[in-house]
């Protein structure tokens, strides 16, 4: 049976910094969504050799471009492991940049200060966060405005398109391992993501611990069912930051005083 909860990301804790859209609050924290039960994948050793053959067969069912826009579309038949081909094959797109995001919070805390929003007002927040999904697809705050402002403005199809992305989203990250230990952690292509999982799981923690070069540790104030922590892998965001770097170099070759030499 589904259970219902509440999803209380990222934005949410940033939002209540903001005293004039206080008046907000109650609607975004009782925006509701549907988790359904997760299972956990174990995957103690990173390899995406049989995910990049599958994103890159035309043949395929995973084949990335068609599966890329069946999402963008908010097709609801996809599937937790179509949304891992999608979520960690994106590390590989030429779009994915995990230390950039596509935000505009000017645009949505003027938005949420208004005393009596429009329509209008709504859905000029929503069509920059929509356009933001062709460079940034699984940019979880602002999927989560999505769906808080589709609800705003009644339109329940499109709630609900996005409440599903969240929640599949979420559940990727989280099938990816146990997270209660460093050979099995959530695996994560933006930094962001470890701290809205954090969010999302709800537990008292304290500040992350860099473990090791691709692994972060959100140690709990408390062992909770024998868990003292999670830990997150970030070693997609390394690999292409040391791609973009090589390019660079690449790119640039040998010069002298800015003389690029042949």
């Amino acid at each position: 049976m589904s259970q219902v909860i509440l999803f209380k990301g990222s934005c949410f804790y940033n939002f209540l910094n903001i005293f004039t859209v206080m008046k907000h609050m109650k609607n975004l924290l009782l925006t509701l969504f549907i988790l359904l039960q997760l299972p956990v994948i174990a995957n103690d050793i990173f390899d995406d050799t049989e995910l990049l053959k599958n994103i890159n067969d035309i043949d395929s069912r995973f084949y990335y471009p068609a599966l890329m826009s069946r999402y963008l579309d908010g097709d609801l038949d996809l599937t937790l492991e179509d949304y891992q081909h999608l979520y960690y094959g994106f590390a590989y797109n030429d779009n994915y940049e995990p230390y950039k995001t596509v935000n505009d919070n000017g645009l949505i805390y003027y938005t949420l200060s208004l005393e009596d929003p429009t329509e209008a007002d709504y859905l000029g927040v929503i069509r920059f966060l929509e356009s933001s999904l062709y460079l940034e697809p699984f940019n979880i705050e602002n999927i989560n405005l999505l769906t808080f402002f589709y609800d705003e403005i009644k339109d329940s199809e499109n709630t609900f398109k996005n409440a599903y992305r969240l929640n599949m989203i979420i559940k990727t990250i989280m099938s990816s391992g146990s997270g209660k230990k460093e050979k099995s952690p959530f695996q994560i292509i933006y930094p962001s993501h470890s701290e809205d999982i954090m969010a999302f799981i709800g537990i008292p923690h304290k500040n992350k611990m860099v473990v090791s070069i691709y692994c972060d540790y959100y140690p709990l104030y408390k062992k909770v069912n024998g868990t003292k922590g999670y830990y997150f892998d970030f070693r997609r965001m390394l690999l292409k930051e040391r791609e973009v770097k090589e390019t660079n170099t690449d790119n640039k070759g040998f010069e002298i005083n800015g003389i690029k030499l042949k």
